[in-house]
């Protein structure tokens, strides 16, 4: 029977053959270790010691390439940024002003439903789509768009990558950014039924 290199038990089902080394783990375990490497670098290095792939390699690149450099410097891009940055600077004040009617909304919502759990899917639907016909619903729908619209449009563009763009300063903009400036993204994910 084989013993887990890292637990150092027996292996009873579930085993990883590492093909650098040989060595046999239980897939959790390995599974365990890529899951804290990925949380403080961007490699995957096997119990041995030998580098399985890095993350960077694969999805981004850590250096600009020189080209990409040269068009950051560029007034056109510059203005697109500046252009950019404001309708991040609208998108986030709409945001919280939606955020802050929903929430006052939401509150009465949750009082209303209490008493009445058989009929909370009804009450959900119903309060979606009322919500879904105001205008705060509306403007952060339509700015957030309008924001996406320019994000894809100064990367194809300037043929820049997306994670560079995020990068520059004053554009910090989360991977979920398609999501979380969106009111229907808000609107599902707090009315949400835990039971």
């Amino acid at each position: 029977m084989d013993t887990c290199e890292i637990c150092h038990e027996d292996i009873e089902n579930e085993k990883t053959e590492m093909p650098c080394c040989k060595n046999f783990f239980h897939t959790n375990c390995m599974l365990q270790i890529f899951r804290n490497q990925l949380l403080h670098s961007s490699k995957l290095d096997c119990h041995c010691g030998h580098n399985i792939f890095s993350y960077t390699s694969l999805y981004y690149q850590d250096s600009m390439s020189q080209q990409q450099e040269q068009i950051l410097e560029t007034p056109e891009f510059k203005e697109d940024i500046e252009i950019l940055k404001k309708k991040i600077k609208e998108v986030s004040s709409k945001s919280s002003s939606f955020n802050k009617y929903f929430n006052e909304k939401y509150a009465n919502y949750k009082e209303t439903i209490a008493p009445h759990i058989e009929t909370i899917k009804i009450l959900k639907k119903d309060f979606i789509h009322n919500i879904s016909q105001t205008q705060e619903y509306k403007d952060i729908t339509n700015k957030s768009s309008s924001m996406i619209r320019m994000i894809n449009k100064i990367i194809n563009k300037h043929g820049i990558h997306r994670s560079n763009l995020f990068r520059y300063p004053g554009i910090r903009i989360y991977a979920g950014y398609r999501y979380m400036f969106r009111g229907r993204y808000i609107l599902l994910r707090k009315t949400r039924i835990r039971i």
